[in-house]
């Protein structure tokens, strides 16, 4: 690693846009993956009450279709529909406990019967997946190159690059807190900014992190090339919830 860069910093490093599909190679259309699904935008309110909070205010014209709530097309449909649709299923459970739980602002751990019952170890694997298509996603939208280990993971093989944590947003939740003072909901669902090291010598994205948050628990990964050591939240029954 040559160094930590962010925004447009990583400009030079990005890649032409893929006519591929990222996960299977297909050259079938491409079909668009959700930043945020609509299952969790429809649980907020409809499309008048949504608001972007990006780079500016704006409201969201369409929960399906916006480009402020998709990527860019980067999956062809049996990936995207077919292939992925458990790992869909695993993270729509996973959002309504999150959404639904308020009282995890004072959890200091996630135990996945309470997600996932009796099958908390193929959910909760499932839902390492969706976050891995989710990340896979979003580092092709960002214009990079999806690194193979994503692709390792999905199919079921280990790999020692990815790194999952379960993480409860300081930000977003003192957010929330003041939400309930207030007497409003100021919950909402975020993606924060992306940051990324680099190979100069071999112009190339050697590192990826972020997370999605749901309300104010989400999920936090990391993607680093050549990285010996892993950490996954669903190879135990119960799981940290970190400050992040």
């Amino acid at each position: 690693m040559d160094g930590i860069l962010s925004g447009d910093a990583l400009d030079p490093y990005r890649t032409p846009q893929a006519t591929t599909c990222w996960w299977c190679g297909s050259t079938e259309p491409l079909t668009h993956e959700h930043k945020f699904k609509k299952s969790d935008l429809s649980r907020m309110g409809s499309a008048d009450e949504l608001v972007w909070g990006g780079d500016e205010l704006r409201k969201i014209r369409s929960i399906r279709k916006s480009k402020d709530v998709r990527f860019n097309a980067s999956l062809c449909a049996r990936c995207n529909n077919t292939a992925s649709q458990p790992f869909d299923n695993a993270y729509d459970v996973f959002s309504e406990f999150s959404w639904s739980n308020t009282s995890l602002k004072d959890a200091e751990h996630v135990d996945w019967w309470d997600v996932y019952g009796s099958n908390w170890q193929s959910g909760s694997l499932n839902l390492a997946r969706y976050a891995v298509k989710h990340m896979g996603c979003r580092i092709v939208h960002d214009g990079y190159a999806a690194p193979d280990s994503l692709r390792s993971f999905l199919a079921g093989a280990p790999t020692t690059e990815i790194s999952l944590g379960l993480v409860k947003s300081s930000e977003h939740l003192n957010l929330y807190l003041m939400g309930v003072r207030d007497g409003i909901e100021t919950r909402g669902l975020w993606n924060p900014s992306a940051g990324g090291s680099v190979s100069r010598s071999r112009q190339c994205l050697t590192g990826y992190w972020s997370a999605t948050i749901i309300g104010f628990v989400g999920i936090a990964f990391l993607w680093e090339e050549g990285q010996s050591a892993a950490e996954y939240f669903h190879t135990q029954r119960v799981k940290p919830l970190r400050l992040h």
